[in-house]
């Protein structure tokens, strides 16, 4: 957790310019834990305490300085704060996909064996859908001749 100080601001003034820029310090406070949680459940780590006093002084010019009356010129009011920082961790585990919904657009991708490429002539061929799990059986095939290029038929990523 970030906060503002109020202590110790550095104030700027750019010269020919007649702004002030008064940059306050950051105060962080953080706070790191080793846990063994279910997902779902809720745990709480707190006692990151932080207490402020400030002491703030009003003096009247001139007259606060008078030894023993000057006294009666000032105003002296003790400012307190106290604020606890309390973190709450649930964790979600994510699940993983079933590997055997998963297709890729290479599932239906079959490569012609030796016979097929070197006696036959015929390239790569893309199965059909309903075939793609067979994608090894002689039915239903549609070649892709290398002379067409390889960018004709169905690829791309199945949805």
């Amino acid at each position: 957790m970030s906060e503002i100080a109020n202590t110790s601001s550095l104030t700027l003034s750019p010269s020919g310019t007649n702004s002030t820029y008064v940059i306050p310090p950051i105060t962080r406070r953080s706070a790191s834990s080793t846990l063994e949680l279910a997902d779902g459940q809720t745990i709480g780590i707190a006692g990151l305490l932080s207490e402020n006093v400030r002491d703030v002084v009003q003096e009247m010019p001139g007259f606060s300085d008078i030894p023993i009356l000057g006294q009666m010129f000032n105003s002296q009011e003790y400012i307190s704060g106290e604020t606890e920082l309390v973190i709450l961790v649930t964790p979600r585990l994510a699940r993983p996909v079933d590997a055997s919904k998963v297709t890729l657009p290479t599932d239906a991708y079959v490569e012609p064996n030796d016979v097929e490429y070197y006696l036959l002539g015929k390239g790569a061929y893309i199965a059909e859908p309903s075939t793609a799990s067979a994608a090894h059986q002689e039915q239903d095939r549609s070649y892709i001749e290398y002379s067409e290029g390889g960018s004709e038929g169905s690829f791309g990523h199945s949805f």
